[in-house]
């Protein structure tokens, strides 16, 4: 699974005011879903 991340930021340097920064791969080994009131997580 590839993972990134958002954050704010506060300055104004990226007209879209959010940082994307990738976080690294990991392989998923096992998962559990959680079921709330209109999606599911896992």
């Amino acid at each position: 699974m590839r993972v990134m991340r958002k954050y704010n930021i506060d300055n104004n340097a990226n007209p879209s005011g959010y940082k994307f920064l990738y976080e690294g791969l990991y392989r998923v080994t096992r998962f559990d879903k959680e079921i709330e009131s209109s999606f599911s997580m896992y």
